[in-house]
């Protein structure tokens, strides 16, 4: 009987059971590189980077799920984008969804918004690895 209960539990879990995402990223600015910050996090779960300016702190937020777009499969990373200013407040730049395909690489753009006196074009070079937990 108690063999029978420990792979009840074992089932059960493994059912139950998430992705873990490797993100690395390459942060650039203007065209220059200025991070290459790396999270891991499980499927569903949002991941926050931030990087120092002398004006203000950028962030990305990223929750990385299984998805699909059209007949597309692959990881949906759903992120968002934009600055912590001086005096605490957030400006969203961008909220980009984007499907990662099976090479797992992905590159997302956040122009230049001058109307709000941001000048700074943002890229992100990510490479998404997923892993069964």
């Amino acid at each position: 009987m108690k063999a029978f209960g420990l792979v009840l539990m074992i089932l059960g879990t493994s059912a139950f059971a998430k992705n873990s995402y490797d993100l690395k990223m390459k942060m650039f600015v203007d065209g220059k590189h200025v991070a290459s910050p790396r999270v891991i996090t499980k499927e569903g779960e949002k991941a926050s980077i931030f990087q120092k300016s002398k004006d203000h702190q950028t962030f990305v937020e990223v929750i990385p799920s299984e998805g699909t777009w059209g007949d597309h499969k692959g990881t949906l990373l759903e992120m968002s984008v934009g600055y912590i200013n001086k005096d605490g407040s957030r400006t969203l730049k961008s909220h980009p969804k984007i499907l990662v395909d099976d090479s797992g690489k992905a590159h997302i753009t956040v122009g230049a918004d001058a109307a709000n006196g941001t000048y700074s074009q943002m890229d992100l070079d990510v490479t998404v690895t997923k892993r069964a937990l």
